[in-house]
């Protein structure tokens, strides 16, 4: 198999597990009751990586497709490539590509302390369990960390499994996402399932601008909402359009909708690490600095709309502030990789105003094609700097190498240019770089990479970015 796992697998030690060898199972009281014994082309494996306590129980038969042997279990598949021609034949399959949850990468954090891979910080109470494995067993990260509120977790996706770990938890248990649970088919290639709703087209511009971080996941595909905008409910915020006005989102105002209330309004505090923002003649609310250079890289207070409350210690000594459509959070004695962000109140607007039976992720049938993944690590650039474009071409759990891809890319003037990329790698990695585009600032480019196959002619993925000329 292309990727070098079976020395880690074959030579794991029992100790580099010790960590969760007490944890039960990620608890799931909705899970369905499937249960197969491991087969045992895989025993000797599963034990190794931890077992039951760390993979879950088997959530499939042993299951023959071509060369590949596979068995789900409830947390990862784990693969057998008879094809391979040295020892090499284990693997973790990388069903996180297939959840639809890779974000986009972010440069490294200023007075980075924890860990920063692939333009993706890790989580820091998730870095020992990591550092305790071979990095096959887990695979790259595709996310950053995530908190829902509504659990207490902290979430964060990586290529091959995915880490969970609650708030207040001993600092050694951490436990894996349901992988296989989510992805688990009657062959040895994952089911695409789409973990979360995707960006809807029309908001797709706004979110890439104010970023993953900014906005979190979607929580529902775009609708109509109350007041006759169709809106999109992410983790963080809810962006809305007018019909009429296509292009023209804006965020809605999720502290009044979900009943956070105002602060009574106070003088100027003159604290030099504060910024008075007046709201009626000489009394308003005291930004901290930090939460305005925040809000100054997402569009500032047209962004965030105007403050409603006072600076306030939350649990665990956070610091937080309202604004008119979102909230801030200084995670100050949370882990690395989390830092100021918006606070996860989209679940709150989704349990107040959607019922369950419209939130469910959606999914579509399995496929044997061949996938291409496009990877930026910046969706937007300025008029004067090159796009780096990162793909990885898949066919079911394996990579495609020597795929002649190529991008089909739509200039502003709306004339087109295709240009080769170099053939993919032993991983089924190839880039390409596009020259400056000299265009209006937030203009979006557009572009698809395709792969033209035998029989059934162009597979593509689209994909696009903006140029944004904004410092």
């Amino acid at each position: 198999m292309i990727r070098k796992i079976a020395v880690f697998i074959l030579v794991l030690l029992p100790l580099l597990l010790s960590a969760c060898e007490e944890l039960p199972p990620l608890a799931d009281p909705t899970e369905a009751p499937l249960s197969f014994p491991i087969d045992p082309r895989f025993r000797e494996i599963y034990d190794r990586m931890g077992g039951e306590q760390v993979l879950g129980r088997g959530y499939s038969p042993k299951i023959q497709d071509g060369n590949l042997e596979c068995q789900y279990t409830r947390n990862a598949m784990m693969v057998f490539d008879a094809s391979e021609l040295n020892t090499n034949h284990y693997a973790l399959a990388p069903i996180g590509l297939m959840l639809n949850v890779k974000e986009a990468p972010i440069p490294a954090p200023a007075n980075l302390t924890s860990r920063y891979v692939d333009g993706y910080v890790i989580f820091s109470e998730f870095v020992p369990f990591r550092d305790s494995r071979e990095i096959p067993f887990i695979g790259r990260p595709i996310s950053h960390v995530h908190f829902d509120p509504n659990t207490d977790q902290y979430t964060q996706y990586f290529e091959n499994v995915g880490l969970v770990r609650t708030k207040g938890d001993p600092p050694d248990r951490v436990q894996l996402l349901p992988y296989g649970d989510w992805t688990v088919n009657s062959t040895c290639r994952p089911m695409q399932n789409n973990r979360f709703p995707p960006v809807d087209p029309q908001f797709s511009a706004a979110a890439a601008g104010l970023g993953p971080i900014f906005t979190g996941y979607p929580l529902l595909e775009a609708r109509v909402g109350l007041d006759g905008r169709v809106e999109q409910v992410f983790e963080n915020v809810v962006l809305a359009v007018d019909v009429s006005q296509p292009g023209q989102y804006s965020l809605v105002p999720l502290s009044d909708r979900i009943g956070i209330l105002a602060h009574p309004k106070v003088p100027d505090a003159k604290d030099p690490n504060k910024t008075f923002i007046p709201i009626d003649g000489e009394k308003g609310y005291n930004v901290p600095n930090y939460f305005l250079a925040y809000l100054k890289q997402h569009g500032s207070l047209q962004t965030s709309g105007m403050p409603i409350t006072e600076l306030v210690t939350g649990e665990g000594d956070n610091y937080r502030q309202c604004f008119q459509n979102l909230c801030l959070v200084n995670y100050l004695n949370d882990p690395d990789g989390l830092g100021v962000r918006p606070e996860p109140l989209g679940y709150k607007f989704r349990s107040k105003y959607y019922s369950e039976a419209q939130v469910q992720p959606t999914s579509t049938a399995p496929s044997n094609t061949v996938v291409i993944q496009i990877d930026m690590p910046q969706q937007a650039v300025a008029t004067s700097q090159e796009q780096l474009i990162n793909i990885t071409v898949t066919s079911g759990v394996l990579p495609v190498t020597n795929a002649a891809a190529f991008i089909r890319v739509t200039y502003p003037d709306g004339s087109q240019s295709n240009s080769p990329f170099p053939l993919t790698d032993a991983n089924g990695r190839a880039s390409i770089t596009l020259p400056p585009i000299q265009a209006p600032n937030l203009t979006l480019v557009p572009f698809q990479v395709c792969i033209n196959q035998p029989g059934s002619g162009e597979v593509c993925n689209k994909s696009y970015y903006m140029i944004s000329n904004i410092p």
